[in-house]
C-alpha cells in the first residue's frame, strides 16, 4: 500500500453552543492542523499516486474557505455545533468533492498523451472505416452490374422461361431453388468422394441426411449417377486404349481419337 500525507493548516475563530463544552461555548479561536492522507495499492503514470502539486492545491482550495472566518458567521454552519470531528468530517467530504470535480476537468501529461493516442486510433479507425465503405459501394456496384448481365443473359432465366431475378424475389420459389441446389451440391460432392476414395465422406453423408428423406435419396441418386457414368467412362477409356495399342495405334493420335485433348 502506498500513501501520500499532505499537511497544512487553518485557523478559525467559533464558538461550541452547548453547556456541554463549558468555556468553549463562547467564542474562542482554534487552529486545526489537517493531514490530508492519500491512499493506493498501486502507482499510476511517474511512479506516483497523485500529482502533489495537484493534491496540495485541492487541500488549500479547502481550506481557504474557512480560513481566518469565524464559523459561527457562516450560513451553511450557524446551527452545527463544529465541534473538531465535526469540521473534520467536512473537510474530508469537501476534500473528495473537490478532488473529484478536478480530476474531470483536469488532465496530466499522461491522460493528454493517451487522449492524443485514443484520438489517433479514432482517426485511423475512421479512415479505415471509410475505405472499407468505398470497398463496400465498389462491390455492390460491380455485382449489380453482374447481376444485370446475367439477367440479360440466357442464363438469367429458368427452364420454364421465368426471369432469374424474379424467382430470387419470390420467397416459395427462392427457397425451391435453393434446396434444388443444395441436393445437386451434396449428391456432386458425395460422388467426388465415391470416385476419389470408393465411399462417401463423413463430413457429406452428415450434410445429406440433415435434409429430409426425399432429398437424401434424390441426392444419393443423383451421387450414384455421377459416380456410375465416370466409373463407365473411365471403363471406356481403359477399353479403347488397351485395344488401340494392340493395334499399334501412335499413343498421341489415339488420345486425339478419343477425344482426351483439343488438338
Amino acid at each position: 500500500m502506498y500513501e501520500l500525507k499532505i499537511r497544512d493548516y487553518c485557523f478559525i475563530a467559533h464558538s461550541l453552543k452547548d453547556d456541554f463544552f463549558g468555556p468553549a461555548k463562547h467564542l474562542h479561536g482554534t487552529t486545526y492542523i489537517i493531514d490530508m492522507m492519500l491512499l493506493s495499492d498501486k502507482l499510476i503514470n511517474n511512479n506516483i499516486i497523485i500529482d502533489i502539486g495537484l493534491a496540495t492545491d485541492i487541500l488549500k482550495t479547502v481550506i481557504e474557505k474557512y480560513n481566518y472566518k469565524n464559523l459561527d458567521n457562516l450560513d451553511e454552519l450557524k446551527d452545527e455545533i463544529t465541534t473538531t470531528e465535526f469540521m473534520a468530517k467536512r473537510f474530508t467530504d469537501e476534500i473528495f468533492d473537490e478532488l473529484e470535480a478536478r480530476m474531470k476537468t483536469e488532465q496530466d501529461p499522461f491522460d493528454l498523451r493517451r487522449i492524443k493516442i485514443e484520438h489517433k486510433h479514432k482517426v485511423r479507425n475512421r479512415k479505415n472505416m471509410k475505405r472499407q465503405l468505398t470497398n463496400a459501394r465498389e462491390e455492390r456496384l460491380m455485382y449489380a452490374q453482374l447481376i444485370e448481365a446475367i439477367d440479360q443473359s440466357e442464363y438469367g432465366k429458368l427452364p420454364n422461361g421465368m426471369r432469374l431475378i424474379d424467382a430470387v424475389y419470390d420467397p416459395e420459389i427462392s427457397e425451391e431453388l435453393e434446396r434444388e441446389y443444395w441436393v445437386q451440391r451434396l449428391g456432386k460432392q458425395a460422388a467426388m468422394d465415391m470416385i476419389a476414395y470408393g465411399r462417401v465422406g463423413v463430413g457429406n453423408m452428415d450434410s445429406i441426411v440433415m435434409l429430409n428423406k426425399e432429398d437424401q435419396r434424390n441426392a444419393l441418386q443423383h451421387a450414384a449417377d455421377i459416380a456410375i457414368t465416370n466409373e463407365s467412362r473411365m471403363n471406356y477409356i481403359r477399353d479403347e486404349s488397351v485395344k488401340r495399342l494392340e493395334n499399334g495405334i501412335d499413343q498421341h493420335e489415339m488420345i486425339k481419337q478419343l477425344g482426351l485433348t483439343k488438338d
